[in-house]
């Protein structure tokens, strides 16, 4: 969320969240409440023919799992190197077997623009000019001393290389420089014929990108990155090590089952906030935070006239909600039947913002602090993508006294996020299908677990190759989030909302809490929410751009191919679904449709409480807080009937 909540962003999110997010995050925690099912049968309960919603909702959630745990992954892979490299931080210097001659330290070079006036090009090749110091060092470093600008004035191919580095500089100050500026004022101390040589070495200079240590140290060092998806290259032995420590941890909480794990879970959710509290109060203390938060909160009223802004904040709330995957009703069915989830949807829902809003304070405290240590604007140093998380931020920690210290606090309250947030997904997954096949699956949970955790590792595995994070980028870009995630959510809003009826779901929270929803509830779940998706949806297809992994690599037509396909994996299940259901029911087609449309008889709430239900409750705030976005929920002896 933190690379999209600027401005206009903030009243797209809000206004998603009051009327789709909410809403359908309380429908999904209500029913799977009502019914005691997971995310693949409830669906198909209340609306038979689109019981393809449900395979495509594990589908998506399972895709999540495989890749969000390399995230996990690649933070322990920081946070180890907090405590193996010293003196120094890893990526502090560019002194390291990975970094290359383009490696240049952020601020090492202190220039303005002033430096290529004419002025100062006339007497930086004029040795009979009384030379300053800045201009002296410059010729003694880089220049032939001659007063003609003709032929290779530079020493050395190696002076030329630094040279262009001091140019490329510029990037981290407050300064506009293009070779146009700089040829503008050499040309005019020149006669015709000077200088040619000089201006296309100068030239050659805008070619050569330079990067930080912070950006080698992640491409390099971490990912050991290749030069597309075309070569996938070796295994990155460290990461896939890390990997499968992640999993581990993730079976271990899983397989020790919810009520015994209750504890393990309260740490892992809580703790993070304390981290949260110290960097926050670090983080708005720093000089120029003050301008970073007047950054984050100023709207730009413009963009609102754009529908990137719309597509952004709606989709980042059904993907932070985590409505849709099938999480919600899950570990709903854990709950008690009068379990007042009205009041723990609303309240939860909250919290969640206020939890991503936190962070965004203090990043963009921090980012404040960094524009005015380089005499730049905010807007100039803004980053967003992983490179947010394990670029900017470690070059930020740098700046903060005690650097160490901030590293290891920052990757453990990521690493702690990261295994909070995939427990909840894979357990979302393992509930579903335990529902769906309880005969087969219900008794060998834990086996179940076990194999489904391997099945994850060996499959995300290919992410923590040379080449897999062009791997990870289309899955994240295509497999859990934006069109595939509007897709299933429109289709289970319609299923509750339509189908099965959204008067029908107002008696059902009657009769769990005492209340019926009012007016407000209902047009959310019928008209808004749905309009609000399928104009989303229409708007994403017209406005798709091809990914890119950063500003420099865009992938092959088979690339895009594949993450198109990847999103396609969950989409075709509800359509073919509805095909097979028409082809294989007995009677006519209109017979077929109306049972499809019906509730099926066999539609009741649970009879008895599940077993593990008394330590669910004590951690549901807990687990959303985090991300995770999943509270959970319960039913008794109820029979719907009389809905």
């Amino acid at each position: 969320m933190i690379q999209n909540i600027l401005g206009a962003f903030l009243v797209t999110y809000f206004i998603a969240m009051i009327f789709c997010g909410i809403p359908i995050f309380f429908q999904e925690v209500a029913i799977g409440q009502y019914l005691g099912s997971g995310g693949m049968t409830l669906v198909g309960k209340l609306c038979p023919i689109l019981s393809g919603t449900g395979y495509a909702t594990m589908t998506i959630v399972f895709l999540l799992d495989v890749y969000y745990c390399v995230i996990v992954a690649w933070t322990f892979f920081y946070l180890a190197s907090c405590f193996l490299s010293y003196p120094t931080l890893p990526w502090e210097n560019c002194n390291n077997w990975w970094n290359t001659d383009n490696c240049l330290m952020p601020n090492s070079v202190n220039m303005t623009h002033e430096h290529f006036s004419t002025d100062t090009i006339k007497r930086m090749f004029n040795t009979s000019l009384t030379l300053n110091h800045n201009i002296d060092s410059w010729n003694q470093m880089y220049f032939n001393k001659t007063n003609e600008l003709k032929g290779n004035i530079f020493k050395n191919d190696g002076q030329l290389t630094e040279f262009c580095h001091t140019i490329k500089s510029f990037s981290y100050a407050d300064v506009s420089l293009n070779f146009t500026d700089i040829e503008t004022n050499i040309s005019s101390v020149l006669r015709p014929g000077q200088g040619v040589d000089f201006l296309n070495q100068l030239r050659n200079c805008f070619n050569v990108t330079t990067v930080t240590p912070a950006e080698e140290y992640w491409e390099r060092r971490v990912l050991m990155l290749t030069s597309g998806i075309e070569n996938i290259g070796g295994m990155q032995w460290e990461l896939l090590s890390l990997l499968g420590v992640s999993w581990i941890l993730i079976y271990t909480i899983l397989g020790k089952g919810l009520s015994q794990s209750g504890k393990i879970v309260w740490f892992i959710a809580m703790f993070p906030y304390l981290i949260m509290g110290a960097l926050l109060i670090r983080a708005v203390t720093l000089e120029g935070a003050g301008e970073g938060i007047r950054y984050l909160f100023t709207p730009r009223w413009e963009s609102l006239l754009n529908s990137d802004t719309w597509i952004e904040g709606t989709t980042q709330i059904f993907f932070g909600y985590s409505v849709g995957v099938g999480t919600l009703p899950a570990l709903g069915s854990f709950n008690r039947f009068h379990h007042n989830c009205y009041r723990d949807a609303v309240l939860t829902c909250v919290i969640n913002t206020l939890t991503s809003i936190i962070p965004s304070l203090i990043t963009f405290s921090i980012l404040g602090f960094i524009a005015a240590s380089q005499g730049a604007t905010v807007s100039d140093v803004v980053e967003s993508g992983p490179g947010l998380v394990f670029i900017t931020y470690p070059q930020v920690v740098l700046q903060l006294p005690g650097a160490r210290i901030w590293a290891v606090v920052f990757f453990v309250m990521l690493a702690m996020i990261g295994i909070d947030s995939e427990f909840c997904n894979v357990e979302s997954f393992i509930t579903g299908l335990t529902d769906k096949w309880p005969k087969y699956l219900h008794t060998k949970r834990t086996t179940f677990t076990l194999l489904v955790c391997i099945g994850m590792f060996v499959l995300s595995s290919s992410m923590v190759t040379n080449g897999g994070m062009y791997i990870f980028q289309l899955m994240d870009t295509y497999s859990a989030s934006g069109i595939s995630l509007l897709w299933v959510c429109f289709f289970q809003t319609i299923a509750i909302s339509w189908f099965f009826g959204a008067n029908r779901f107002r008696e059902c929270v009657n009769q769990m809490l005492g209340f019926r929803p009012n007016l407000f509830w209902y047009i959310c779940w019928v008209y808004l929410a749905p309009f609000v998706m399928i104009t989303v949806f229409i708007f994403f297809i017209i406005k798709y751009e091809p990914v890119k992994y950063g500003n420099h690599y865009t992938y092959p037509w088979w690339g895009e191919g594949l993450g198109i396909t990847i999103s396609l994996i969950s989409m075709i299940w509800i359509p073919l679904y509805a095909v097979y259901y028409l082809m294989m029911e007995p009677g006519t087609f209109k017979q077929k449709l109306e049972r499809g449309f019906t509730p099926i008889p066999e539609v009741k709430c649970r009879t008895k409480i599940k077993k593990e239900t008394k330590n669910i409750i004590d951690r549901s705030i807990s687990i959303q807080l985090m991300e995770c976005n999943a509270l959970v929920y319960s039913c008794d002896n109820n029979d719907t009937k009389n809905i």
